[in-house]
């Protein structure tokens, strides 16, 4: 009696287990995904901002480091980090600053290297780079250039609004012997 009460168990575990293991495997496997998803966005984030660490005016650098809170979001040593540049970068402009803040980023991408083991890149996250002259020149003039098209058309835009005024044209239709 005790084998047959036994055995009947030991088979209704193991139907159990036959039915539940498909959706198991999906379980698991959606999670794998979810893991290998966020393992794949953690490494090209810091592959970007790896590869601009000189360039932090860089459209690219900038839309990359802003995604920091939300892929590394369970990483408190990288969110303080980040914490630490992003009020370095807050700050007024100076000569000093830009020196703080190239250490805040170096400091950012250590605590990236070792949450992604690239543990060989620790010494080399300051020292070598390559990034040619010509393209911070090039984003300062684009920067330069975008100052002095909003200057422009705020310019013509007032002028504009002036030049209606006088005429009356704001007010409504313009006046007759003007048609």
């Amino acid at each position: 009696m005790f084998f047959a009460v036994t055995n009947t168990a030991v088979l209704c575990a193991t139907i159990y287990a036959i039915r539940r293991s498909p959706i198991d495997a999906v379980e698991i496997g959606r999670k794998l995904n979810l893991a290998q998803r966020l393992d794949n966005d953690k490494r090209n984030l810091f592959l970007n901002l790896y590869a601009l660490r000189r360039a932090p005016l860089n459209y690219n650098f900038v839309m990359a480091i802003n995604q920091i809170e939300v892929i590394f979001k369970e990483c408190p040593s990288i969110l303080t980090a980040w914490t630490a540049l992003r009020l370095e970068l807050e700050k007024a402009d100076s000569k000093e600053q830009g020196v703080v803040t190239q250490e805040k980023i170096d400091a950012l991408l250590h605590q990236m290297a070792l949450e992604l083991e690239y543990n060989h890149l620790s010494d080399s996250i300051s020292s070598n780079h390559y990034y040619p002259k010509g393209f911070e020149d090039q984003a300062r003039q684009e920067s330069s250039l975008k100052f002095q098209e909003k200057v422009f058309y705020k310019t013509m835009t007032y002028l504009n609004k002036k030049i209606l005024e006088e005429k009356g044209w704001l007010r409504g239709l313009p006046p007759e012997e003007e048609i």
